[in-house]
């Protein structure tokens, strides 16, 4: 009689071996994004022209615009020729307080007037305006004795859609308190570098390949057995490889071939989508360990877990969609002010998203008792929690430097995360992976491997050890 095994656990030496190769390759992957493509290019664009860098008029060495003045303005532009790679560019103005030896502090609403327009022709007189007059009203803030005053973004174009921009920007006379205080203004575009682009289309490409392969070959060994008997670790590795895949985003290219809100909106589903079930799987299968029921069954205040995690995963989508959407009908930011929703929605995801990691790390923490008490289910705890806490700390420390998210990474966190996410599933798949018949390996039975036919689910990762009748070869 051939009995196939529900998990087929490996020996310690290939866990170590294994795991230690993919903490290489994560290692590996977080420094080349440190030291491989730099994520942004920069131009900055001073309003005086000096030529010696400096923020002080002088009419021997400026040949620029003084914005102070009554009835000037200027027009600045970044010194590259766009392509669709760039992903988008923004512009930050930073002024300077020409009366900073008075040392008092400046606080006061400043009005500034923009235009933007496109070009496909930088030698052309024909132009594509994209905003024309709009008035934003932001704070002036200059601290005591100090030159440079606080910047601020007041334009942001999240696709490219022309190879040259052109921003025009003069401060209105007229009820502009803190005009009187600005001297020179820097401005400074930003944008993705080509290199940093291609390098997230080939690792995302790379990660969706091996993810459809892991996909197919984990369901092609777990397909002959009842689905039953799949252990419930092996059920939600099923499920964490398919939302891998959204994760992953097989459409990504198309945010650079087509313009518009949906394959980004589309792009930022998939990843809130894979970690809120990430999320959520947590929640569920520790606290299954903690109950210790054998099989697992829901009870009434489980439904409280889905429902949290949709309503983190539906808030982080809205305030994507908003994030992206406002400015692709309005690329200059308007008044400082008129962004208080956003980032109101903003803490409220973040906070919400850490009471549900402190949430998991509770559970964790009763589960531990438990599990220590049931020897049975101590291998398959450990095999799951050990790369679960290099996740949860991993989460936990890019709250702190605000590197998580969708929006806008620089490239070691977009390499680390994206790795990381990927690795995490690939191991758990490797830990539950589903077993061989028990002949193959009946002469050579591991103590860590359930290879007999009377093995339940339940004591897949047991340390115990069975006889083996001739019956059963």
């Amino acid at each position: 009689m051939v009995n196939v095994m529900v998990v087929d656990t490996v020996r310690t030496l290939w866990f170590k071996i294994i795991g230690t190769v993919l903490a290489l390759l994560l290692l590996s992957m977080l420094l080349v994004g440190t030291f491989g493509p730099a994520t942004y290019e920069h131009s900055t664009i001073s309003a005086y022209k000096c030529i010696n860098d400096s923020h002080i008029w002088n009419d021997n060495s400026c040949i620029g615009q003084k914005l102070g003045d009554p009835g000037t303005f200027t027009l600045v532009w970044p010194e590259t020729k766009f392509t669709t790679f760039n992903a988008f560019w923004n512009l930050v103005v930073f002024p300077f307080n020409k009366d900073y030896t008075i040392n008092e502090e400046i606080i006061e609403n400043l009005k500034l007037e923009i235009s933007v327009f496109g070009k496909n022709d930088q030698l052309s007189e024909e132009s594509f305006p994209i905003e024309t007059n709009k008035i934003v009203t932001e704070d002036l803030l200059c601290s005591s004795g100090s030159e440079s005053c606080w910047g601020f973004v007041v334009a942001f174009e999240d696709a490219i859609s022309y190879p040259y921009y052109y921003v025009n920007v003069s401060l209105p006379d007229t009820e502009n308190p803190a005009k009187q205080y600005v001297g020179d203004v820097v401005f400074q575009f930003s944008w993705y570098t080509d290199s940093f682009t291609q390098e997230q289309l080939s690792m995302r490409l790379i990660f969706l390949f091996t993810t459809t392969v892991l996909f197919f070959a984990f369901f092609f060994f777990l397909r002959t057995l009842p689905f039953e008997e799949w252990t419930i670790e092996q059920k939600w590795v099923i499920v964490l490889i398919i939302s891998l895949v959204f994760f992953n985003n097989p459409f990504y290219p198309f945010e650079f071939l087509v313009g518009g809100w949906f394959f980004p909106t589309l792009d930022c589903f998939g990843q809130v989508v894979h970690i809120s079930i990430n999320l959520l799987f947590w929640l569920m299968i520790y606290d299954y360990y903690r109950r210790n029921e054998g099989m697992m069954t829901l009870k009434k205040e489980d439904i409280v877990k889905p429902v949290v995690l949709g309503i983190y995963a539906a808030l982080s989508l809205a305030l994507f969609i908003w994030f992206k959407v406002s400015h692709d009908f309005d690329p200059i930011f308007g008044d400082t002010q008129s962004s208080s929703g956003l980032v109101f929605l903003f803490f409220f995801c973040s906070l919400l998203f850490g009471a549900i990691v402190v949430w998991i790390i509770v559970i964790i923490m009763l589960a531990f008792p438990v599990v220590h008490k049931t020897p049975e289910n101590a291998h398959r705890f450990y095999a799951l929690t050990i790369p679960t806490i290099i996740v949860l700390i991993s989460i936990v420390g890019s709250l702190f430097f605000g590197s998580f998210g969708p929006v806008r990474r620089n490239a070691p966190a977009f390499m680390y995360f994206f790795t990381l996410y990927n690795i995490y599933v690939w191991v758990l798949a490797f830990c539950f992976w589903p077993a061989k018949p028990n002949f193959s390996r009946a002469s050579n039975p591991s103590e860590f491997s359930p290879i007999y036919k009377d093995e339940k689910p339940s004591d897949i990762f047991s340390g115990g050890a069975a006889e083996i009748d001739d019956d059963d070869l």
